[in-house]
């Protein structure tokens, strides 16, 4: 959460004109480099390739890397950094209704209330005076 607040911040301060595609391969490179570095000392790369691992890459490729942090460097070029950071705690609670709508996962009352609370946040937080 620290580095992707900074990184955020340092963006909108000195990055804000950066052509999109740029700055996403420019992110997604350094982000190759670190976790390859990883992945070399601890993976076998074994893979066991079927239809639910292929539509989890796209998935994590196109939707969640390139389309989410596309929006991500919308947000922060036109908005307040500090209301795009914010919209973060909603991600836990977002994550767990699309895993019980999907996947039929329990959601128990407490966690409801949590969303509840942490939405409730957010929308002090993100509202304008």
């Amino acid at each position: 959460m620290l580095s992707i607040t900074f990184g955020s911040i340092y963006q909108k301060r000195f990055m804000t004109n950066v052509d999109m595609r740029t700055g996403n391969a420019w992110q997604f490179t350094g982000a190759a480099i670190v976790t390859g570095i990883g992945a070399l000392a601890t993976e076998s790369y074994l893979i066991t390739w079927n239809g639910p691992v292929i539509f989890a890459m796209v998935w994590l490729v196109f939707v969640l890397s390139i389309g989410a942090i596309s929006m991500l460097y919308i947000m922060i070029r036109h908005g307040e950094i500090s209301r795009v950071t914010t919209l973060f705690y909603l991600v836990p609670g977002v994550t767990a209704v699309i895993a019980w709508l999907m996947f039929d996962e329990r959601l128990l009352p407490v966690q409801i209330a949590g969303m509840v609370v942490c939405a409730g946040a957010v929308m002090l937080a993100t509202r304008k005076s």
